[in-house]
């Protein structure tokens, strides 16, 4: 039998994780296994172009009031809804109380830590007590990496009551991998004076201070002239991260162009994709740019060193530090054989691992699971 799952939506400003993994859900998941209704607290870009235009969606007008709560029970009952899923510390917060109101399961899916997402004291305080007060009304956890696993155990959850489901990418960068024997690509990107090729390291994901894109800036003042930068992304840091740039002297070096609406075109010209973040709890980009053949260089933090395999799929730096991401990216493009075979071996895992039907297969199984 078809069961009902209402997926509530708080919203987000620039566009990241959740709203992938949303997209994709309601574009691949069964709709004979399960009918997805999308419950967005607000307007936002996810619903209005995000999903499907098929899939079946209720607006709320304003994203955080008293009254929505009740909004929320009103739909789960009109809908006959058997599951109520939930992402991000303000839809969890109001689906977990709407959920326990109307008598219906709820199953929260955790992309990242709270205590990193939120710098704002005040806001993680309140997200973590939210949270923590919930919880007992919580019939499953879904987390995309063990890294996540391991950390809402040592906050107290059960380790029986959370399901690893990692996400899958749906990608075709065409024959990828490295552009010549070199490792490296021989086309395109920016010249130097005298018409030399510069190096190219590409990053992408908002511009937070999770992603410790200052320090992969500063990793570039210790590399030589000829390796340039480009951070694509949006967020709120932007304005620091420019001011940091023009500080150090590498307006000509760094790029901050903006979000990208293609991954395999942003990396068309990468030498070697890096992601400097100290809490991941998945990497999308991070498994995209192995998709598309690119060496990769990580820092040792979240889940990161969990999804690649140091020396073989990808190099893990040291530390995320300045100097330990430099000497692992400096590693990686002054050693072109190193390079072609972390990317072809990066690439394989990948393909393996991270498949979109192995990610909708064991979500659409916790999603069962929770609603029995």
């Amino acid at each position: 039998m078809t069961k009902t799952v209402a997926v509530v939506y708080s919203g987000a400003r620039v566009w990241g994780g959740i709203e992938t993994y949303l997209a994709d859900l309601f574009r691949y998941a069964d709709p004979q296994t399960v009918r997805l209704l999308l419950v967005s607290m607000g307007e936002w870009d996810l619903n209005r172009a995000g999903i499907p235009a098929g899939a079946q969606r209720r607006l709320l007008a304003r994203r955080a009031r008293p009254r929505t709560v009740l909004d929320i029970r009103g739909i789960l009952k009109k809908e006959r809804v058997d599951l109520v899923v939930s992402q991000g510390a303000v839809a969890n917060a109001y689906a977990r109380v709407a959920a326990l109101f109307a008598g219906v399961p709820s199953l929260v899916v955790t992309h990242s830590v709270i205590a990193t997402d939120y710098p704002a004291v005040l806001k993680r305080v309140a997200f973590t007590v939210a949270d923590r007060l919930l919880r007992p009304v919580t019939t499953r956890h879904v987390v995309v990496s063990r890294y996540l696993k391991d950390e809402l155990i040592r906050s107290g959850v059960r380790a029986d009551r959370i399901t690893v489901v990692y996400n899958g990418v749906d990608i075709e960068c065409g024959s990828g991998g490295p552009g010549s024997s070199s490792g490296l690509h021989v086309d395109g990107g920016a010249r130097l004076p005298g018409g030399a090729r510069a190096l190219s390291v590409v990053s992408v994901g908002r511009l937070h201070a999770v992603k410790s894109f200052d320090v992969l800036i500063r990793a570039m003042k210790l590399l030589p002239d000829d390796i340039g930068l480009t951070i694509w992304g949006e967020g709120e840091e932007r304005g620091g991260l420019e001011a940091l740039i023009g500080s150090l002297g590498l307006d000509g070096r760094v790029r901050l162009p903006g979000r990208t609406e293609s991954i395999p075109q942003a990396l068309e010209d990468a030498d070697v994709y890096v992601q400097s973040s100290r809490s991941e709890g998945f990497g999308l980009a991070l498994v995209e740019a192995m998709l598309c053949g690119r060496p990769v260089v990580v820092a040792p933090c979240g889940s990161l060193p969990e999804l690649v395999e140091d020396g073989r799929t990808g190099l893990v730096a040291a530390a995320c530090t300045p100097d330990a991401l430099a000497a692992s990216i400096q590693r990686v493009l002054r050693d072109g054989e190193l390079a072609a075979r972390i990317a072809c071996a990066g690439r394989e895992v990948a393909r393996a691992r991270f498949t979109i039907e192995r990610w909708i297969e064991g979500t659409t199984a916790a999603f069962l699971e929770a609603c029995r």
